[in-house]
C-alpha cells in the first residue's frame, strides 16, 4: 500500500521545492516579456508593479476598508489581483487600518 503512495508524494515534494527555489535576484526583470496592460479603467482600478518579482504592471482593484481581501499568499499560482488602499493592511481576511491593529 505504501508503495503506491511513494511516487506521488517523491513527485509532490520535487514540485514543492522547486517552486520554493524561486529568487527575485538583481537584474531578472531584464529577461521578462511583459503584456501591456489594458481595460484598467474601471472604478477603484490601477495598475501597478506586480507579478512575479514585480517585472510587470498588473491591473489591481484596489480594496477600501472591511472589504474581504486574501491575506494568503500561495507559491506556485498567479498572486492576487486585489490590493488594500494606502494606509489599509489584508488583516483576518479584511482590509483593516492599521490604526485599528494597534493594540492588538
Amino acid at each position: 500500500m505504501y508503495r503506491n503512495l511513494l511516487i506521488p508524494a517523491l513527485i509532490f515534494t520535487i514540485y514543492v521545492n522547486t517552486v520554493n527555489c524561486i529568487v527575485c535576484t538583481p537584474g531578472i526583470c531584464a529577461s521578462v516579456q511583459c503584456k501591456e496592460v489594458q481595460g484598467c479603467k474601471g472604478q477603484n482600478q490601477e495598475v501597478q508593479p506586480g507579478g512575479f518579482c514585480s517585472c510587470c504592471n498588473v491591473c489591481y482593484t484596489i480594496l477600501g476598508e472591511n472589504e474581504a481581501c486574501n491575506d494568503i499568499v500561495l507559491q506556485g499560482v498567479p498572486p492576487a489581483t486585489t490590493r488594500c488602499a494606502n494606509g489599509l493592511v489584508c488583516y483576518e481576511g479584511k482590509c483593516t487600518s492599521f490604526k485599528n491593529l494597534q493594540g492588538k
